[in-house]
């Protein structure tokens, strides 16, 4: 455990961070809706811009939210598959005598909750890896509508820029946030085959 709890340590700091970035790009698309107006016509094509830019910053707080759910449901039944295998190992003799069905429905179901909150947080990570590569493309976009500012142009290039630095810096962190999560569900599967291996365990 850990190990487990070292693992959820780091991946919780790494969703604070993503997560401040995304509110960040928040403010700051807020603040380019404002420049924009004040732009005019020029900048119309900008202001959509930050808009699908504060629609990205609010997905990927959710996102960072639903990992940080999911991850502590992961724990508690980690937690939960720990303790039976201790159990296990103490109550041979009974399991072997009569108890060995009981134990075997429990684990199944373990098994059973456990990967299915395997599946949702790679696919969380996956969301939120689909909005970052958009949220790029997006950034591209703001820095073409720039150009088209006219007197603005300096000021919404580097709106534009700032855009693509907070999503440059989210980038790394979403990456390791998603090795983090294939390690947990290694270790988990590792815990779960301890589990099958201790004395009096259904085979």
């Amino acid at each position: 455990m850990n190990e487990d709890l070292a693992r959820i340590i780091d991946l919780n700091e790494n969703v604070k961070v993503i997560s401040l970035g995304a509110l960040r790009i928040e403010r700051l698309a807020i603040n380019a809706t404002l420049l924009a107006k004040r732009v005019g016509q020029q900048a119309a094509g900008f202001s959509i811009i930050t808009d699908e830019l504060r629609e990205f910053s609010l997905g990927m707080a959710q996102c960072m939210g639903h990992l940080r759910q999911t991850t502590f449901a992961h724990i508690l039944l980690t937690s939960r598959a720990l303790r039976q295998q201790r159990q296990a190992i103490l109550l041979a003799d009974a399991l072997r005598a009569g108890l060995a069905l009981n134990m075997r429905h429990g684990m199944q179901t373990m098994r059973s909750e456990l990967y299915a909150l395997e599946g949702r947080l790679r696919e969380v990570v996956e969301q939120a890896e689909e909005l970052l590569r958009f949220a790029d493309v997006i950034c591209r976009g703001a820095k073409i509508e720039a150009a088209y500012g006219g007197d603005w142009r300096g000021q919404l290039t580097e709106v534009a820029n700032q855009f693509a630095q907070l999503i440059g810096d989210i980038t790394p962190m979403l990456d390791k946030t998603m090795r983090i999560v294939q390690t947990g569900h290694q270790m988990m599967r590792n815990n779960i085959e301890e589990i099958d291996a201790a004395p009096g365990a259904p085979i």
